[in-house]
């Protein structure tokens, strides 16, 4: 369907550009008949049914060089396009009148809604270091500061350099190897949602289009498949052989895969504050063994929050530490500037937020989005203004209380939607919350992504993802402790039964649920 839209605005442009003669496009979904029609005399491929007459029609009720979509097709694709209602009209054939939508352009994703700005002295450090020799570099910054915003910059430009660029992420409530999983699956290609079959499929095919003709691959696999997605190999010497020379098979895995992978090559490891201790020390030797002991041309960049444990600690390597601090009011000005379409702020309240988000680039968006929001402040000619509304005692104490206050916009139902992801996780299925609430939430979680709360994924139909894990956090807390609890059960008991095949590869998941939810005999089974 996304791509019927796509391909109407795509067609329409280019037929306009011609002028040459014009057309009108109609969009409905459904189901259709296809296939060959006629007798002897006459046939033909075509397509019949409702919802060929509907779009027919549809495109009949619009201007040459115009298009419109039924409510059908906007509901499922308004998160992915921008919209404009059209009047309803009366089509033949249908009972009420139809609500007609005009397509106008994709919307931009919420990572990308922003130009990068305030951070290119970070940037190009990053960059010189790691085009200049084989580094280490610590990124750490608090919430909200733009540790992923740079990390996703940093990305793009070494792409453009020819660089190989790895990713992992720990997440929360992380478990011992977790995060090598999120690295290895990606770059297999693996979703959450494979069995374990599929898994295994991928994990086979990327050792085998990166091993050496002394199989040095083959020989791990069975270690990256068991530790890291839960894989079975019956018949292995896996279980025969002690703990730590498993661990040690793996770090060697490990290490053969990432100094396998094209040159030049760059490993990002994102929120590893939420990683264990077991995986601190993996990332340890990992590094050190591919910057003292192999001749590849590899960089790791780790980001993470101030915590207590201290990353290459024994000086055994080299490593470039970077904090984030607060933007200059140089670059926080160009990013409400940037909020804002280009219209600047009356001068007190550019100081007032200036104050309020002390350089947080996530806490001034979550500002200026909640003046926009209540209607604190509008635009008036060529200057953002307060508004009559305004009052000093409206504004919120702090980032918490504003993503509150944005949450309590929505509707009840739709609040209740996001809450219930919040218990699910920073991704999360819409068919895991339609089970929990047992009635429709499509349209609920679409409001919530209409508010800039969540957005669609692109890795999965149907997946929702928070714009911010501080959203996610906000909602998480705001539900009563008992009632957090049974939601937690409920969601492990749902995910037994959606994923029969791939339990052991959410073993973490599934034992962090049942854990909160105090059923200790499955946190158990499955911790284990």
């Amino acid at each position: 369907l996304l791509h019927a839209v796509q391909a109407s605005l795509e067609i329409r442009n280019f037929i306009s550009s011609q002028k040459v003669f014009s057309i009108r496009i109609g969009i409905e979904e459904g189901f259709a008949f296809a296939g060959v029609i006629g007798d002897s005399w006459s046939r033909k491929y075509t397509v019949i049914g409702d919802v060929v007459n509907t779009a027919a029609r549809l495109a009949d009720s619009v201007e040459p060089g115009s298009i419109a979509v039924s409510d059908n097709v906007f509901r499922m694709s308004r998160s992915n396009y921008k919209y404009l209602d059209m009047k309803s009209i009366k089509l033949k054939g249908k009972e009420n009148p139809v609500k007609r939508f005009l397509p106008i352009e994709r919307r931009i994703d919420p990572g990308d809604s922003y130009r990068f700005v305030g951070r290119e002295e970070e940037l190009s450090r990053i960059l010189f270091t790691i085009t200049s020799e084989n580094s280490v570099i610590v990124v750490e910054g608090g919430a909200g500061i733009g540790k992923t915003s740079l990390m996703k910059k940093l990305s793009e430009l070494l792409k453009k350099k020819n660089y190989t660029v790895l990713y992992g992420s720990s997440p929360e409530n992380s478990e011992t190897n977790d995060l090598f999983a999120s690295l290895f699956g990606n770059i297999s290609g693996m979703l959450e949602s494979d069995p374990r079959n599929t898994r295994g499929s991928k994990l086979s095919a990327l050792i085998r289009k990166l091993d050496d003709p002394a199989g040095r691959l083959s020989k791990r696999e069975v270690f990256l498949g068991r530790m890291l997605f839960s894989l079975n190999y019956p018949g292995s010497h896996y279980d025969a052989l002690p703990p730590k020379l498993r661990r040690e098979n793996l770090l060697d895995g490990i290490c053969e895969v990432i100094r396998s992978c094209s040159m030049p090559l760059c490993v990002i490891l994102e929120d590893i504050h939420h990683s264990t201790d077991m995986d601190i020390l993996a990332v340890e030797y990992v590094a050190r063994y591919l910057l003292e002991y192999s001749d590849v041309n590899v960089s790791f960049v780790l980001s993470k929050r101030p915590d207590e444990r201290a990353l290459f600690s024994r000086g055994e390597i080299p490593v470039q530490r970077l904090l984030l601090e607060g933007l200059e009011n140089s670059a926080s000005d160009e990013l409400m500037l940037e909020i804002l379409n280009g219209t600047p702020l009356e001068n007190a309240i550019e100081i007032l937020i200036r104050e309020r988000a002390n350089g947080n680039p996530f806490y001034l968006t979550q500002f200026l989005l909640y003046l926009v929001e209540e209607e604190l402040i509008a635009r008036k000619e060529n200057l953002w203004v307060r508004t009559a509304l305004y009052s000093n005692e409206k504004l919120p104490g702090n980032v918490f209380s504003m993503i509150m206050a944005r949450i309590d916009r929505l509707e009840k139902q739709a609040k209740e939607c996001l809450r219930i992801g919040s218990v699910a996780g920073f991704r999360f299925d819409e068919e895991i919350v339609r089970r929990v609430l047992m009635r429709n939430v499509h349209e609920n979680l679409m409001d919530c992504t209409d508010a800039g709360l969540t957005y669609r994924s692109k890795l999965k139909d149907m997946e929702f993802v928070f714009s911010h894990t501080l959203i996610k956090d906000v909602s998480y807390d705001s539900i009563l402790r008992k009632r957090r609890k049974k939601i937690h059960g409920d969601i492990g008991s749902i995910m037994e039964e959606m994923y029969p095949d791939s339990q052991e590869a959410l073993c973490s998941s599934l034992s962090s649920h049942f854990r909160i939810s105090e059923e200790f005999e499955k946190a158990l089974k499955y911790g284990y």
